[in-house]
């Protein structure tokens, strides 16, 4: 038997003597020596047996992890297996490491999953102490709240907790954990040397052989804690602790983003009574108003006659915002899917709103993808016109193909026209050229939405290229609806 220097030092002993001698079956673990009889029996008869790795048994007793294999060689004349072994212990170790990192992250990302789709604190709660113990090989654990308003903690959710941790949570959550945990800071209860000390006695008598207490924190605020607890394991290691507070943390991401939605929802509701204050009682009183101003106008002559007529013009303002907030507060609402609309029909309808204003049509009849708020486009483009265009404007609507799949339709007018530098601006709400054309940006910006609402988009030309003066064209597309397809 022959044994080199390295060979000394993986079995522990301080020279080859201390091996020399022995059977190799006394350094191989017993749960491995059958497989090692049969390779050495193969590597004796010229056979190539693979790579392997196994337990050996030191002289001091303890394991190590090593990978080797055997040839057939001679010794002193005699056959004989020549084994070259390495410790892979460390490499092993490595390995643990970073299954363990892997096993971390998916818990943590399965977690911030649960996190951002639970509808609710509780239903958090539970997959969150579930993914925790099942992916971590922990035994049990539970999740205490915060009551507002009565100064205390109640269990909302927990799994496998011992009865003595459930009778005596609330006096360690009090002491020794208060002051760690009202800090925002973990506290670990584990099992030391001592097992008098207060830690082993409390975890005896509560079931467990280690306990984390994790504070969840809202808003900088401790809002509860999460316990963990093994019957097995002695202490948490600095990776699994870094995770528990992680997972900690999460917790407190979901209850807040809970919170932040109730608050949300509530800021809606309020939002709506403020939209339904203006969209139906001020329109209301806007069109009782309007009544009276068309009987002073009647009434009055002269100067007097001229200011009924300026607030006329202000209700007939106040109306069209309080159109145009309902038309958005629809557009943010709805939620009906795109359908055929006959575009050559809705034009036609739309021109008869305005008999006093020149337009002429050039149209096909097509079909669309849209819904009951395309004629507000119209709307508001040919009413743009009618409002600023002055006196004698003349307005084109046209209808063209653009490819087989979708149209587009051109307002032009014969109006002041719109400078280069102000044709993308106008298209967003309270963007005015030059400050003269008032709030009209509402309505533009109404059609820029509802354009994109539709598939499409909008944009701004010369009614004549390179002469803005010449008046302007507003022009969008659509998709075509062909063979009456849903959207």
């Amino acid at each position: 038997t022959y044994i080199n220097p390295a060979g000394v030092r993986l079995l522990g002993a301080s020279s080859p003597g201390e091996v020399v001698g022995k059977t190799v079956f006394d350094f191989i673990h017993p749960e491995s020596r059958d497989l090692i009889r049969s390779f050495t029996a193969r590597d004796l008869q010229g056979e190539e047996t693979p790579l392997i790795e196994l337990p050996v048994v030191r002289l001091d007793g303890t394991t190590v992890l090593v990978e080797g294999r055997g040839t057939r060689a001679l010794f002193a004349g005699r056959p004989a297996v020549q084994v070259v072994m390495r410790d892979i212990t460390h490499r092993k170790q490595a390995e643990e490491r970073l299954q363990a990192s892997n096993r971390h992250l998916l818990l943590l990302n399965r977690i911030i999953g649960t996190s951002a789709l639970a509808k609710t604190p509780d239903e958090l709660l539970e997959t969150v102490l579930n993914q925790a113990l099942d992916l971590l090989g922990y035994d049990g654990g539970g999740v205490y709240l915060a009551e507002p308003g009565r100064g205390g903690i109640a269990l909302r959710y927990e799994r496998e907790m011992p009865g003595g941790c459930l009778e005596r949570a609330g006096g360690f959550l009090k002491a020794p954990c208060a002051k760690a945990l009202a800090a925002g800071v973990p506290h670990y209860l584990e099992r030391g040397s001592d097992p008098d000390s207060p830690a082993s006695r409390l975890l005896r008598d509560i079931g467990f052989a280690a306990l984390a207490c994790i504070p969840v924190i809202v808003e900088s605020d401790v809002a509860g804690v999460l316990l963990i607890g093994s019957r097995d394991r002695q202490s948490f290691p600095p990776g699994e602790r870094a995770l528990l507070e992680a997972i900690g943390r999460e917790i407190g991401a979901g209850i807040l983003r809970g919170m932040l939605h109730q608050r949300l929802e509530a800021a809606n509701r309020e939002a709506n009574l403020y939209l339904d204050i203006l969209t139906h009682d001020i329109r209301n009183a806007d069109n009782v108003a309007n009544i009276y101003a068309d009987l002073l106008i009647d009434e009055l002559d002269g100067e007097a006659a001229k200011h009924a007529r300026k607030l006329k013009d202000g209700i007939r303002k106040s109306i069209e915002i309080t159109a145009n907030v309902a038309t958005i507060r629809k557009i943010h609402e709805s939620r009906a899917g795109l359908a055929p609309v006959n575009l050559d029909a809705v034009i036609r309808n739309e021109i008869e709103h305005f008999p006093d204003l020149r337009i002429r049509y050039d149209g096909l009849p097509v079909e669309v993808f849209a819904d009951d708020l395309l004629p507000q486009i119209f709307t508001n483009l040919i009413g743009n016109t009618a409002k600023h265009g002055g006196p004698g404007v003349r307005v084109a609507v046209t209808v063209e193909g653009l490819d087989e799949g979708a149209v587009v339709v051109t307002v032009a007018d014969t109006g002041p026209g719109i400078p280069d530098a102000m044709k993308g601006a106008i298209l967003y709400r309270f963007e005015r050229e030059n400050g003269r054309r008032g709030s009209q940006g509402l309505g533009l910006s109404i059609c820029r939405m509802l354009a994109a609402r539709y598939g499409g988009r909008i944009w701004i030309e010369d009614r004549v290229a390179g002469h803005p003066e010449e008046g302007a064209a507003f022009r969008f597309t659509l998709r075509k609806a062909g063979g009456g397809r849903g959207a």
